[in-house]
């Protein structure tokens, strides 16, 4: 019995010590993460802003202050959900990603905007590589343009050779701040984002905006489709 006891004891203490450090690595993540950055040193400011940007593309998804984002099914051109704007789920200190490269992004965009001004609503629909996503951020596949002739986009998955689900993310192509984002698409489902200001008489410039694809499940090919509209929110059929 004694000895029963002993083993029932010890794999009560191998299953606790095996859950004990996810949980603590939580806990610290949340917790340096809402640090203050001022009082910080250099060092304790750099884990601070790699732990808030751990929590927040551990979301399920928003867009830059400004903008509006939508989760719109293709077929029936119904709106399925309304993606929060920044920081309505995020501290007012918080401040919206930045990738520290953007030169490739730039020169795509140079390549591909003579094109993209000219074309009709559908400016993408190929095959791309979905990779597994990473803390490391993907290349874009595709680039355009958004401004007062162009309000919106939609991207979404119009089918998946592998991957049950897509992640897609807009980049602002010049500065490389995100734009917004929003994971586990299923096909069909597209993503879109506007910026309202443009409709109502707001100020604007043409917005240079990189569209990146992953997965969250297997790695493989989906077939990715890109709508530029004229439309502040409109139907993506």
């Amino acid at each position: 019995m004694k000895k029963f006891m002993s083993l029932l004891l010890s794999a009560v203490l191998l299953g606790t010590m095996a859950v004990i450090p996810a949980s603590a690595a939580e806990m610290s993540t949340q917790r340096i993460a809402y640090m203050d950055t001022k009082t910080a040193s250099p060092e304790m400011k750099a884990e601070i802003l790699e732990a808030r940007e751990k929590i927040i593309f551990s979301t399920d998804g928003w867009v830059a202050d400004g903008w509006e984002g939508f989760v719109i099914d293709v077929q029936s051109g119904e709106i399925l959900e309304s993606v929060p704007e920044f920081h309505d789920i995020f501290p007012d200190d918080w401040e919206i990603p930045k990738e520290q490269s953007t030169s490739t992004a730039v020169e795509t965009w140079k390549e591909n905007v003579a094109s993209t001004l000219a074309s009709e609503s559908v400016i993408f629909d190929d095959p791309v590589y979905l990779r597994k996503a990473t803390n490391v951020p993907a290349s874009p596949f595709f680039n355009f343009t958004l401004s007062t002739d162009h309000l919106s986009a939609y991207t979404y998955a119009s089918s998946l050779s592998s991957s049950e689900t897509v992640n897609i993310a807009y980049v602002n192509a010049t500065s490389g701040t995100s734009l917004g984002y929003k994971i586990n698409l299923y096909p069909e489902q597209a993503f879109g984002v506007v910026n309202p200001t443009w409709s109502i008489g707001g100020t604007a410039s043409t917005i240079n905006v990189a569209v990146k694809a992953s997965t969250y499940s297997t790695p493989g090919y989906g077939n990715m489709v890109v709508i530029r509209s004229n439309d502040e929110i409109s139907s993506v059929r």
